[in-house]
């Protein structure tokens, strides 16, 4: 596994560290699961500055594994993984575990947080990735663990 990060050290994620864990676990067992063997897997994690007056900067963290072709027409689909028991191939129920309920949960979690979550398929690499709020710490507090 690949990690390349970009963040700022004066910034706290607003996240519940149980949720963070859980939704962690969930894309990095997908990836490892369903990536062709002998590839690697990529966490990226980067801050992205708001884009309107007041809102909090993001930390977005994409998680990106190289996979079996998308058809085209699943393309169009790949939101609806986040629906409970959705997969996108059904021939992959037979193949490989699970429930099919993974994004839907991490969903759930991501937008608890405040946080967004998307899908996307492009050279031939599935890629996850979501974001959550992070707030600037005042410079005298940098060095008091963050709680949230």
């Amino acid at each position: 596994m690949h990690v390349a990060a970009d963040v700022d050290e004066n910034q706290s994620l607003l996240a519940d560290p149980d949720r963070l864990e859980q939704i962690l676990l969930n894309l990095l067992d997908n990836a490892v699961k369903y990536s062709l063997p002998d590839t690697e897997i990529e966490v990226l994690v980067e801050r992205q500055p708001s884009v309107e007056e007041g809102a909090p900067d993001k930390i977005a963290l994409t998680v990106m594994n190289v996979c079996d072709p998308v058809p085209m027409q699943d393309l169009e689909e790949l939101d609806s993984l986040f629906d409970k028991f959705k997969r996108l191939d059904d021939s992959l129920v037979r193949t490989t575990r699970g429930s099919g309920l993974g994004l839907f949960i991490t969903r759930g979690l991501v937008e608890a947080m405040g946080g967004e979550i998307k899908l996307a398929y492009k050279d031939g690499r599935f890629q996850v990735q979501f974001t959550v709020p992070v707030y600037h710490q005042p410079a005298e507090s940098a060095d008091i663990p963050a709680t949230a």
